[in-house]
Parts: structure tokens; C-alpha cells; sequence
């Protein structure tokens, strides 16, 4: 239910992704450039505290609130058209709604899947996502070139209704306030309550993903791929009309072959249910990611964009599903949401960055060398990144938890315990709430064999 709901919501956001640009064309660049920032600009400066809204407060409520609003802002921008501040402070709340959303469904899944299965259900989003996506931008097309652009926002609205609707059919909440159920899996099921020993400021997760080897290294790697992928966003309507001297038609066939390997991207991303597989999947696909953008620069044709993008827009997905599953075996429960929505953060901060380096780039060097600027950079930063990890692979997977920042503690510190990190002070309060006085270890359920993880991110070409 939730997951058909999410496809739905992606279709009627990726009508209006297509549908005002093109109304707003004859207004110059300028104006849809302002126009795509207004909306990243509340994901990218707005992580840290979307995240602590959402392990603050219950998240199937704080979604569906966001819902509500997206939909109240989609049909308030029908009648701002023709005022553009008006129609960007708009798009700026759609934006901060949207920041809310993506990290409150990801912190939401291991309890409507169980932890053992969150990888499936995080693929499911990704699929339901990348399926809206595609659907979305052909009848964004169809709805701008014909009803009108008004047409699309009401039906973007509706698809916010239609989930709101849903959540509130939804009988399974992940509610901050109550204790998280000892049923985490992976690395994550020893740390639980032990991000209460990290401040509660809304930067909590920007520091744990920080202060964790692995989580640092991936987020920092998808990032990096993200900024050269999303140049090539902005040079492929060129390489496409120039390099290979093809229309209008070609250029959607290509863009839609990417949305299609998306699709299989996540469902084969499914599989990835240990520690060990999502890290592989990640820097694998990355470097599978970066010969993929190679392939069209050196073979310049139609029918060869059209299939590496098939595996581009695969290799794409597993990464996303392989991020968030990364995230969500790593990191306590209670710090979930700020975790997600520091990497939303982080990646729509490279998508900004791409785009406005983007135009620049292609204008001095080309489509042609932008494509294999793009695809050299990923590859060899994915398998730096990938050997550099890997003879200690096993050892940064069992590594402790990373160093806490406590708040100012309230009584004397106590010496650290064996199952703290190295330097970590732990206050005595901090100690009674993680376990008996007895055993000075936090208490955790028993552990299932499989450490699954995944999910659907922002690290999307679009």
C-alpha cells in the first residue's frame, strides 16, 4: 500500500518536474534555473533538521502532514503562475515537504518489513520511485504540450492526497518517543541506545556518518559520483543533438532507457542482505557506473547510448538501495532519521553543485569530454575508494561504535566499558538507561544470522 502510494506520488512529481520548466520556458534560463533550486535548496540546507523533526515525532504523522502540505502548496501553485516569488516560496515549501518525506519513510520501512527485511523493502521503493519517475515524465510531456500545465499540478496534488490518504490507512508507526523493538540486526543491534549518548542537536547524524569509516567513505563516494553524473545531465541533450546528431525522439528514448535500468537496478539491488554485499554492491556499481558513461564517448551511437544507459540507470538504483541499507544496519535507531537525511543532504548538495558546473563544463569542453570526464572520475574514485576498504573490509564492518559527542554531562563520568568506543566517556544516566547496573552493557535482543539493509535514495541522475 505504501509503496504503491510512493509510485504514485512520483508520478505526479515528475509531471510537474517536466510541465513547469516547459511553461516557464520562454522566461529565459535564468528562471528555470531558479525554478530547480528552489526546490533542492530545502533538501540540501534543511537535512539536519528534517532529520530531527523525524526522530522527534511520530513519522507515518509527520509524513502524511508533509503530504498534506505538498498537496495544499501543488494546487496554491495554479494560481501563482504568473507571480515568480510567489511560485519559488512555494517551491520552496514543496521542497522542505519533500525533505521531511524521504528520510521519515526510510526510518519507517524496518518496521513495516521487520529489520530482516528491510533490504526488500527498501528495494520496493526504489522500484515504485523509479517506475513513477518514468511514468511522470511522459505524461508531464503529454499534460504540458496539451491541458496545461495547470492540469499537471492538480494532478501532482492528487498524488500527494492519495498517499496521505494511505498513511493514514497505515496501522505500523516508528514513534521516537517509545522505546525502538529489540529486533535490529547487523551492527546496529548492539548500538541500541547508544545514539542517546550523541547529542540531541539535529546534527547528530551529520556526525555519526562522519565518525563511521564506512558510512564516511560511502557517502563521500556516491557523492562524488553524484556531482559527475549529474554533469552529465546537463551536457546530454547536447551530446545527443550534436555528438550524434539525433531529435527529440532519440533524446527521450535514451532518457527513458535510463529510467528502465533503474527499475531492474532495484530489484536486483534485493539481494544485497548483508553488510558485506551492500558495501561490494556500492563501490562494484559505482565503478560499473563510470565505464558506463565511458561507453557512449567512445562509441558515439544511438542504439549504444540507449543500452549502457540500460545499465547505467541499474547501476544507479543498486546504489541508492545499497547507501540506505548501509545507513540503516550501521546506525541506532534513534538516529535514523537525522542519518538519512544528512546523505539526502549531502547528495542533493552535489546534485546543486553538478548543476551549476554543469553548464560551464559543457560549454568549454564539450558533451563528448564531459561524458568521459564524468565516467573516468567515478570509476577511479569508486575503486580507490573500493580498494582502500577492502583488505580491512571485515575489520571496519565489526568496528565499534564511532565516538560519541555527549551532552554536557549532569553528573561525574564514569570509565568507558568494554562495548564503548575508545576515548568515549559514558554518563551515568546514559549507563542506566543502556543496561542493568550489573553488566554495564547495553541490552539487545538476540541477533537473526542475516544483517540485511537498502533502500531508494536521492543519489538519482535526476
Amino acid at each position: 500500500m505504501l509503496v504503491a502510494g510512493t509510485g504514485l506520488s512520483a508520478i505526479g512529481t515528475h509531471i510537474t518536474f517536466i510541465a513547469l520548466p516547459f511553461h516557464l520556458r520562454h522566461e529565459g534560463p535564468y528562471v528555470i534555473s531558479a525554478v530547480m533550486m528552489a526546490s533542492l535548496l530545502p533538501v540540501a540546507l534543511g537535512g539536519p533538521t528534517a532529520g530531527w523533526l523525524v526522530d522527534r515525532f511520530p513519522n507515518r504523522r509527520l509524513t502524511l502532514l508533509a503530504q498534506v502540505v505538498a498537496a495544499a502548496t501543488a494546487v496554491a501553485m495554479v494560481f501563482a503562475l504568473d507571480t515568480l516569488p510567489a511560485l519559488l516560496a512555494l517551491l520552496v515549501v514543496m521542497g522542505a515537504a519533500a525533505a521531511v518525506t524521504a528520510p521519515a519513510l526510510a526510518a519507517l520501512m524496518p518496521r513495516l518489513t521487520g529489520e530482516e527485511h528491510a533490504t526488500r523493502g527498501y528495494s520496493a521503493l526504489a522500484t515504485a520511485r523509479s517506475a513513477g519517475a518514468l511514468a511522470g515524465l511522459g505524461l508531464g510531456g503529454m499534460l504540458a504540450s496539451g491541458p496545461g500545465v495547470r492540469v499537471a499540478l492538480l494532478a501532482d496534488a492528487a498524488s500527494f492526497a492519495v498517499l496521505a490518504v494511505l498513511l493514514a490507512a497505515l496501522r505500523v508507526e516508528r514513534d521516537p518517543s517509545q522505546p525502538a523493538p529489540e529486533r535490529a540486526t547487523g551492527r546496529a543491534a548492539g548500538q541500541q541506545g547508544r545514539g542517546r549518548r550523541h547529542s540531541e542537536s539535529a546534527m547528530a547524524g551529520l556526525r555519526w556518518l562522519h565518525a563511521d569509516r564506512m558510512l564516511f567513505t560511502a557517502v563521500v563516494g556516491i557523492g562524488f559520483a553524484v556531482f559527475l553524473a549529474v554533469l552529465v545531465n546537463v551536457a546530454d541533450v547536447y551530446f545527443v543533438t550534436e555528438v550524434l546528431d539525433a531529435g527529440g525522439v532519440a533524446y527521450g528514448v535514451i532518457a527513458a532507457s535510463w529510467g528502465a535500468g533503474m527499475i531492474a537496478g532495484a530489484q536486483l539491488a534485493a539481494r544485497l542482505h548483508t553488510d558485506r554485499r551492500l558495501v561490494l554492491g556500492l563501490f562494484g556499481c559505482g565503478i560499473g557506473l563510470g565505464a558506463v558513461l565511458l561507453v557512449p564517448a567512445a562509441f558515439p551511437s544511438v542504439a549504444v547510448t540507449v543500452v549502457a544507459w540500460l545499465f547505467g540507470g541499474a547501476c544507479n538504483a543498486a546504489q541508492n538501495v545499497a547507501i540506505q541499507g548501509l545507513i540503516r544496519s550501521r546506525v541506532p535507531d534513534e538516529l535514523r532519521g537525522r542519518a538519512f537525511a544528512g546523505m539526502n543532504s549531502s547528495l542533493v548538495t552535489a546534485t546543486v553543485l553538478g548543476t551549476f558546473a554543469g553548464g560551464p563544463a559543457t560549454d568549454v569542453l564539450g558533451p563528448r569530454a564531459v561524458f568521459a570526464i564524468a565516467g573516468a572520475g567515478t570509476a577511479l574514485s569508486a575503486a580507490v575508494a573500493l580498494a582502500a576498504i577492502l583488505p580491512r573490509l571485515g575489520a571496519v564492518l565489526a568496528a565499534p561504535a564511532p565516538p560519541a559527542r555527549p551532552a554536557r554531562p549532569t553528573k561525574p563520568a564514569l570509565p568507558a566499558t568494554a562495548m564503548d568506543p575508545p576515548g568515549a566517556v559514558v554518563r551515568t544516566t546514559a549507563r542506566q538507561n543502556a543496561a542493568p547496573a550489573t553488566t554495564r552493557r547495553p541490552s539487545a535482543a538476540p541477533q537473526p544470522a542475516a544483517a540485511p539493509g537498502a533502500a531508494s535514495g536521492p543519489g538519482q541522475r535526476s
